[in-house]
């Protein structure tokens, strides 16, 4: 009878033969995969990257050449009086310096310039300041909530320093950050009331 000289049947035969020192080789291989794999590390792959096709190509040209900055606004606003009052321009001076700290922050805008004419109300008591955050087509949610979580914090900052005033950030990226907060802690609600309606195993 002629002998298979394909290499897999090679490998099988030494392999029936030698299980041990094949077992062992096996392993080694596997540990060895896992070493180089980890002095690598991985890339993972944005949005924009998991098209294929022309789809993919259009999608990564998006990606690439169109930004697409994140637009966001804060309602700094008085019980009463005006907001161009002492107490008003020192929240709104005091939040513009917060968000821009941060470096998250462009196009900052104060409703007290000439760029930000029309950002009071007809009657005096609200403003808004008004910036973007920096992003492209196709980012990651993600990236996304990274960037906006700062910026929520030096809003909220701002209005523990000046609790006589209301102070509120609104817009796509902050709206974004909610929703899906309000989606993690509804998993988590179902989550335990699943364990609670679960009758307990192994009770006579």
């Amino acid at each position: 009878m002629k002998t298979n000289r394909n290499f897999a049947a090679r490998a099988g035969r030494w392999s029936a033969l030698d299980r041990k020192r094949a077992i062992w080789g096996w392993l080694a291989f596997v540990l060895l995969a896992v070493v180089i794999g980890s002095a690598i590390g991985t890339k993972e792959l944005k949005q924009s990257e998991y098209g294929v096709g022309e789809s993919g190509r259009a999608e990564k040209a998006l990606h690439q050449s169109f930004q697409t900055n994140y637009a966001e606004r804060v309602m700094v606003q008085m019980p009463r009086g005006r907001v161009e009052s002492a107490a008003g321009r020192s929240a709104v001076t005091d939040v513009i310096q917060r968000l821009d700290q941060t470096g998250k922050a462009t196009h900052v805008v104060s409703p007290f310039t000439r760029a930000g004419h029309g950002q009071v109300s007809k009657d005096g008591r609200s403003a808004l300041i008004t910036f973007e955050i920096g992003g492209t087509a196709g980012d990651d949610a993600g990236e996304l909530l990274d960037r906006v979580d700062p910026l929520l914090a030096a809003t909220q900052a701002a209005q523990r320093a000046h609790p006589q005033v209301r102070i509120e950030q609104f817009g796509q990226a902050s709206v974004a950050k909610a929703f899906s907060k309000s989606i993690s802690d509804d998993f988590a609600r179902a989550t335990r009331a699943g364990r609670c309606d679960r009758p307990d195993r192994g009770v006579v």
